[in-house]
């Protein structure tokens, strides 16, 4: 079985929402939100609908140190 695009971004949606708090202390969070052609990040919200997502590993002080 295989699920639609948009079945698949909401089901990502729902896991990043239940993991937020364990996520967010490594990863910076977008969303992604379709405008035309170009998708446009945002910081990731809870309780809105996003086309897709982005994740930005966050720098640590010591691992900028090294």
């Amino acid at each position: 079985m295989s699920l639609s695009a948009p079945v698949k971004t909401r089901l990502y949606q729902m896991a990043i929402h239940h993991a937020y708090e364990e996520i967010n202390e490594t990863f910076d969070i977008y969303g992604l939100n379709r405008i035309a052609k170009d998708y446009i990040p945002v910081r990731f919200k809870r309780g809105i609908n996003f086309d897709g997502f982005l994740f930005k590993r966050k720098e640590f002080l010591s691992e900028v140190n090294t």
